[in-house]
């Protein structure tokens, strides 16, 4: 029964809750007026890699039953690429400790995106690790709506931040330490 209700309720929850952030640290650096750093891409990459093995696992329980191989693996990519995304999240916490050091960027709801990025990549180790006690076969879906929604929501959150980093990046190499402007229109 708690496997059964993990496996229909849990994947929806956790790639949501990952776009949530995604899309918060997305939407500030639009609107905020403040530019992500190279760390704050790679979070969000680490997100990406996160998701994606569950967008997975529900695209294809659209069309037909999932074997336990597969959604146990897709669940420990997903821890793996959680715990990577929680280093890097506490990396950057970690480069904004001193006294008098504001932080990078502002803040939603008292704590930075990083911040939040850090809560949820360990709330989503913990959740994979519970979807990997439980797993069972992962039975066909009666809604299809819901996973279609879903990755139709990831893809274009993908190219968005592809889009979003040339017009950062421009032309070079790298991401600036501190970035000021959009390098593809400017140089800073």
């Amino acid at each position: 029964m708690l496997a059964r209700f993990i496996s229909r309720y849990l994947p929806p929850v956790y790639v949501l809750a990952f776009l949530g952030v995604i899309l918060g640290g997305f939407f500030e650096g639009i609107f905020g007026d403040t530019l992500p750093c190279p760390l704050c891409m790679l979070i969000r990459y680490f997100m990406f890699m996160a998701i994606l093995p569950i967008v997975w696992l529900m695209w294809t329980r659209r069309k037909e039953e999932v074997p336990k191989g597969h959604a146990v693996t897709a669940w420990g990519l997903a821890a793996f690429s959680s715990v990577g995304g929680a280093i890097t999240a506490g990396r950057q916490m970690l480069l904004h400790t001193q006294k008098g050091d504001p932080g990078y960027a502002g803040t939603v709801f008292g704590l930075h995106t990083y911040t939040w990025a850090f809560v949820v990549f360990v709330i989503a180790v913990l959740g994979s690790l519970v979807a990997l006690m439980c797993v069972d076969e992962y039975k066909r879906l009666d809604r299809k709506r819901l996973p279609s929604v879903i990755m139709a929501i990831v893809l274009l959150t993908v190219v968005a931040n592809l889009v979003y980093v040339f017009l950062e990046a421009g032309f070079h190499w790298s991401l600036p330490d501190d970035p000021q402007c959009y390098l593809l229109f400017e140089e800073c």
